[in-house]
């Protein structure tokens, strides 16, 4: 082999060493992955961004376990701790660049909102369904338990789940007939 070619072979070899990086920076863990922001959340939190209207009303009603995605749980945490201040100042407020994109991206999102009142009471009425279901869950749950345990408990906790599932009842039913209301009132082909 011609030394010249092997001198030449030599200092490639010792550029891609150079220019790769150290073995410390392929062993630090990756950034986790974000998880997809469900569609439903993502209108949610925009409403609450982009319509003071909507923080005043629903911000009493919402609850972490409301909503799945972590980031916009963080979002809901400041949103409630000042709900007076607007979304864009809570920047500082956040822990992370992830929670600060999220939120921009919130505040930027061209969204074409129908009448604001209607959508605001269209999610007020959905948190509830969802919270007197969680709530009928935890005590079915609880009766579960009681009755294992042979605790006389068990009768009153049946007794507010028959009120719980009826309440439940009266929000479904207004939920439908709202709903039905919508469609009667859409054009015809919509």
């Amino acid at each position: 082999m011609d030394p010249t070619q092997l001198w030449i072979e030599a200092q490639k070899i010792r550029g891609s060493l150079i220019r790769k990086p150290k073995p410390s920076a392929l062993l630090s863990p990756p950034d986790p992955p974000v998880p997809s922001l469900p569609a439903a959340e993502r209108d949610l939190a925009t409403l609450l961004a982009q319509v003071g209207g909507a923080r005043e009303r629903l911000l009493p009603l919402l609850e972490e376990e409301d909503l799945t995605h972590p980031g916009l749980r963080i979002l809901l945490a400041a949103m409630k701790a000042s709900p007076a201040v607007p979304p864009e100042a809570l920047m500082a407020d956040l822990p992370g660049d992830r929670e600060r994109g999220l939120l921009a991206a919130l505040l930027m999102a061209e969204q074409s909102w129908r009448d604001h009142e209607e959508l605001i009471a269209e999610y007020a009425r959905r948190i509830e369904i969802r919270h007197r279901l969680r709530q009928i869950h935890l005590v079915t749950q609880a009766i579960v338990q009681a009755q294992a345990a042979g605790d006389p408990v068990a009768t009153q906790l049946e007794a507010e789940l028959r009120t719980l599932q009826e309440q439940a009842r009266e929000v479904r039913g207004l939920a439908v007939a709202r709903t039905r209301g919508d469609a009667r009132s859409l054009p015809h082909g919509a």
